[in-house]
């Protein structure tokens, strides 16, 4: 699986060094914007780098995905003595890559403009740090990387099952699309009914256990046991299906 993560990164390094460079200007020229446009302009311009540069790993990793079954690439990729679950897990693990290194380049101009904006930046952030739990950051964090992986997966399956179901190449992208939505609404409405039937929840504080007395505003998040154990069993199952089918099925 470490081969084909080397071979995924230096085969689109000259597309992430373009990707990087094209955040780093933009964001270079916002700060040539501080005090000739607004303050809060700038801050809304810099968030906006940051969520198009999320979706757009997102987008780029599900076209790679599908370029590599519906075109010439998947020759070489599929041939490899490697199993399905080192194809699948050498994706997923390469998306995760791209987005923490263009994320934290992202992040990294957020907090740069927001040091050159904000004149006591560091009295704001120790208010930050004794209010917010570091539970609930941990929380956010792990959170956003297990949907970015459980995104992934649903949407390399429904790829993957319509290569196989269907032949033709333009109905066979349509189809993927079709699977994907019709997955996703018989999941989000099971987990509603399971979450009724099982009501059971944790909770992850968002103020420190400091605060918690004298901030009764802020309550913590509320976090459905069965609904969480029913996505990690589907996360498993999607990953095994798209492993066997790109091991076992994928004709190219």
């Amino acid at each position: 699986m470490l081969n084909l993560i080397k071979y995924e990164l230096k085969g689109y390094t000259k597309e992430i060094i373009i990707s990087l460079g094209v955040i780093i200007i933009l964001n270079l020229m916002l700060l040539t914007r501080i005090k000739v446009w607004e303050d809060g302009v700038i801050v809304f311009l810099s968030y906006m780098i940051t969520c198009a540069t999320s979706i757009s790993v997102f987008i780029w990793n599900i076209s790679l995905f599908s370029r590599d079954i519906y075109k010439d690439s998947g020759y070489l990729l599929f041939t490899l003595p490697e199993t399905g679950y080192s194809i699948l897990g050498s994706k997923l693990l390469t998306s995760l890559i791209q987005s923490i290194v263009m994320g934290a380049v992202a992040i990294l101009f957020n907090f740069i403009i927001f040091t050159q904006i904000t004149s006591d930046w560091k009295g704001i952030l120790s208010k930050i740090s004794e209010v917010v739990s570091p539970g609930f950051i941990m929380f956010t964090v792990v959170s956003a990387v297990v949907y970015m992986l459980y995104f992934l997966t649903t949407v390399y399956f429904s790829i993957s099952l319509s290569k196989v179901a269907i032949r033709n190449k333009k109905l066979g992208k349509l189809g993927a699309f079709g699977i994907f939505v019709v997955l996703s609404i018989i999941v989000s409405e099971f987990l509603s009914t399971i979450s009724k039937i099982f009501p059971e929840t944790f909770s992850v504080d968002i103020v420190s256990s400091k605060l918690q007395n004298t901030m009764y505003g802020m309550h913590g998040v509320d976090v459905n046991m069965a609904s969480l154990i029913f996505q990690a069993i589907l996360f498993i199952v999607l990953f095994i299906a798209t492993s066997y089918i790109l091991e076992n099925k994928i004709d190219l």
